[in-house]
């Protein structure tokens, strides 16, 4: 079976929609100063970029954090999207366009004190109501 084959096997025997976007963010900012909807607005927004259900996705924020960034303790954020699947260095100019937007107006952080690493995962290293999102297996031909 060639690739192509292959993965649209797999796409059909997949879960739909089965994958654990988590997005963390780790600043300097204080909790006071967090808006009250941010994490449901973060949530939306992250739905919407990947097109992965709601019940799936984290947002984990981590604020009053000692560190620098630049040299200086101005606001600055260090965040990581992971995701299995919809992360690639194409899609990650768009999302990184979006994400330091959103956060920036949040958290009144200018955007270039804001760093984001996407993580792709593979679903073989994520587990999820006790088992892993690992793909099917293809029968070799």
């Amino acid at each position: 079976m060639r690739r192509r084959e292959q993965d649209e096997a797999i796409s059909l025997t997949r879960p739909v929609g089965i994958s654990m976007p988590s997005f963390q963010i780790f600043t300097n900012t204080p909790a006071s100063k967090i808006p009250d909807n941010f994490h449901h607005d973060m949530t939306e927004v992250i739905q919407n970029m990947l097109q992965k259900p709601e019940k799936f996705i984290v947002i984990h924020t981590v604020p009053d954090q000692t560190f620098t960034f630049g040299g200086t303790f101005e606001p600055a954020i260090i965040s990581e999207l992971c995701c299995i699947g919809n992360i690639s260095p194409e899609k990650n100019k768009e999302y990184s366009e979006l994400l330091c937007g959103k956060l920036s107006q949040c958290f009144n952080v200018s955007a270039d004190r804001i760093y984001i690493t996407f993580s792709p995962r593979d679903g073989d290293f994520v587990g999820w109501n006790s088992k892993t999102f690992s793909k099917p297996k293809v029968a070799s031909s």
